[in-house]
């Protein structure tokens, strides 16, 4: 008899197990719905903060600085700025899923970035933005 129920038991358990399992499923593909989620805020925080900011220096004199701790998610995946005449943007190439898309900043005066590819990293980094007589010149240091 004990052989039985615990057969039984064993029984009981994997059906059990066997028919939790799409439910488990769904919740680790929500569980990665909601941390790509949290990194897209993240990082659109992070832009912001950079945009106000240098938004904020444009209208002070040179030589005006500010530091900012940019936070990087890890879906980051190249960082580059582009200038045109009197105007720049600052572009975050991200891959979500398999699927690349970009998050832009676009400037109504002149930037300048320098060391972009330190931000591709994942974590924290400490950026200076100083005020120059053309723009503004952003400068990624750790």
């Amino acid at each position: 008899m004990k052989g039985q129920s615990a057969v039984e038991l064993t029984m009981v358990i994997g059906m059990a197990l066997i028919l939790s399992s799409p439910f488990m499923l769904s919740a680790q593909s929500s569980a990665i719905q909601l941390k790509e989620a949290s990194e897209s805020l993240q990082l659109d925080d992070s832009i912001k903060k950079l945009e106000n900011n240098a938004r904020y220096l444009k209208q002070k004199t040179y030589p005006a600085r500010r530091n900012i701790r940019f936070s990087t998610p890890g879906n980051v995946e190249r960082v580059y700025g582009l200038s045109f005449p009197n105007r720049s943007a600052l572009i975050f190439q991200i891959n979500s899923r398999g699927q690349p898309s970009n998050r832009s900043v676009i400037f109504d005066f002149n930037t300048s970035l320098h060391n972009g590819g330190r931000l591709e990293d994942e974590g924290y980094h400490d950026v200076v933005l100083r005020k120059n007589p053309r723009g503004v010149n952003i400068s990624v240091i750790s």
